[in-house]
């Protein structure tokens, strides 16, 4: 640690440094891990603090373990010349003070002296010095050594130690979940004698996992932190495994020549990121859209810009013998749903099921209503559900004939008790528009099931309403959010393919 402020050998030409907002200070660091571009972990902290506004430079100074000497060099010894001394700090003294704000009855001993350090050094013989420190003394005639009190002069110190260095590396590690990994350390230098690695599940305490220079984790389901040190000793450092998960959300049964888009979480993978286990069943392409083919089950897969794996069982099922005029949505009142379905005709019918989510990702069954059997006739239906909360509602019609077979209507939304605004259509394959706001001061907003803020491609439709375009998107789930001053609602979109 320096201060070029206070360093009195500068050369003139270069101008004096003044110590200003850190200016001219400079610190030796050893460096720890450098883990990506923008980051450098250190082995110990900084004594100050600075800025990239403030210019800061950092120099890479290169450590060197060993050390060739070529022929006609020479590696010279500590000299005699030289002396290193370790010695110990001298007692305090004692004062014994008189007069009538005095306290003449009352006086403690001198104290002690400080005892010697040690010297470690690799070559040479130096001149050592670890003396301890001097008792203290006192001013008075009477107990010029006060030896009752024990005020002694320290023990003499170690010299001649033999020279121990070692620095502690281990690399942080990157793994998907639900899987183990090997941890590796390394030791720079020579540990002392007697001393091993070891292996933490804290940074203090003895909580030992293992000893050597490896260790192998539990299966892990999410990001831990271990930590490597020496035994005996304090000094530990954290060794990171960073777990990473991949997930597939989206409908998973649909009928032969139906669709359904499928979103996987993270970066996909470059290469084959969606596979489909029975493409003669179902196929799934590079977006993550599943075609049914035939029926049956397929499991899809999933896969990361990382490697990590998730997967999904699709079911397909056959076309039911029933002609689906009409699916609709309306409101009902100010906190219910009025749902209309008619058919054609229906063979071999059982029942349907009637599903309602606030996210298109989890589902509840509202109603299961009896179908008419077999008829050739018009076939109307209706359900009313009542007390929902504020917000936006789907539906989808699940059917499902004497044999267990099923499919699934398009889905159906409707916004309840909003003060705001509306979306629609949704679902939509190219442009929803957003209606009853400011055109001129509303802000929005688009992101992904991860939170990820994407590009936003819209345009105003009129004084109140604005179109959002999500043409250059792939098919899936995304998060619309509409703010105008204090008034914020979001919203949640179905892209289907086209």
């Amino acid at each position: 640690m320096a201060d070029l402020a206070n360093m009195n050998n500068y050369r003139d030409e270069w101008g004096q440094v003044t110590n200003y907002n850190n200016v001219g200070k400079f610190e030796l660091v050893e460096v720890r891990s450098v883990p990506n571009a923008t980051t450098i972990n250190l082995m110990c902290g900084l004594k100050h603090s600075y800025t990239a506004s403030g210019r800061v430079q950092v120099v890479r100074v290169p450590r060197f373990i060993d050390l060739t000497v070529n022929t006609g060099c020479s590696v010279i010894a500590i000299p005699t010349s030289i002396t290193l001394s370790a010695t110990g700090g001298n007692g305090g003294n004692q004062v014994l003070s008189f007069g009538s704000f005095a306290t003449p009855l009352e006086a403690s001993g001198p104290g002690g002296g400080g005892t010697g350090g040690g010297i470690a050094f690799s070559l040479g013989t130096p001149t050592q010095n670890a003396t301890g420190g001097l008792s203290g003394t006192t001013n008075s005639s009477q107990v010029n050594t006060f030896p009752p009190n024990g005020a002694t002069s320290g023990a003499a110190g170690m010299t001649s130690l033999p020279f121990e260095y070692f620095t502690i590396n281990a690399a942080n590690v990157t793994i998907c979940a639900n899987n183990s990994t090997t941890l590796n350390g390394s030791v720079i230098g020579s540990l002392p004698s007697g001393a091993v690695l070891t292996w933490y599940s804290t940074q203090f305490g003895s909580t030992v996992l293992g000893t050597g220079a490896t260790y192998t984790t539990p299966v892990l389901s999410a990001t831990t932190t271990y930590f490597l040190g020496v035994c005996p000793g304090t000094f530990r450092i954290p060794v990171t495994v960073t777990v990473n998960s991949a997930s597939i959300t989206g409908v998973l049964t649909i009928p032969v020549g139906g669709t359904t888009a499928l979103s996987g979480s993270g970066t996909a993978a470059l290469v084959n990121p969606w596979v489909s286990s029975a493409p003669g069943i179902g196929t799934v392409d590079a977006t993550g859209l599943v075609t049914g083919v035939s029926p049956g089950t397929t499991t899809i897969t999933y896969t990361t810009s990382n490697g990590c794996l998730a997967t999904v069982i699709v079911n397909v099922t056959t076309p039911l013998p029933v002609h689906l005029l009409s699916f609709d949505v309306t409101k009902y009142s100010s906190d219910a749903a009025k749902i209309d379905w008619v058919t054609a005709s229906e063979q071999n019918y059982d029942y349907f099921n009637l599903f309602r989510s606030q996210d298109l990702i989890n589902w509840t069954l509202i109603s299961r209503v009896e179908a008419s059997g077999n008829s050739d006739k018009l076939s109307q239906y209706t359900f009313i559900d009542s007390l929902l909360p504020h917000g936006m509602h789907y539906y989808q019609l699940e059917q499902v004939d004497l044999n267990g077979d099923q499919t699934v209507s398009p889905l159906r939304s409707l916004l309840i008790g909003s003060d705001f605004w509306i979306v629609y259509p949704n679902p939509t394959n190219d442009v929803c528009v957003i209606e009853g706001i400011d055109s001129e001061r509303a802000l929005v907003a688009l992101f992904d099931l991860l939170g990820n803020s994407l590009p936003v491609y819209s345009y105003i439709v009129d004084a109140k309403s604005i179109a959002l375009s999500l043409e250059c998107f792939s098919p899936g789930i995304y998060s619309v959010v509409v703010s105008e001053g204090a008034f914020v609602q979001s919203f949640r979109i179905l892209k289907t393919a086209k």
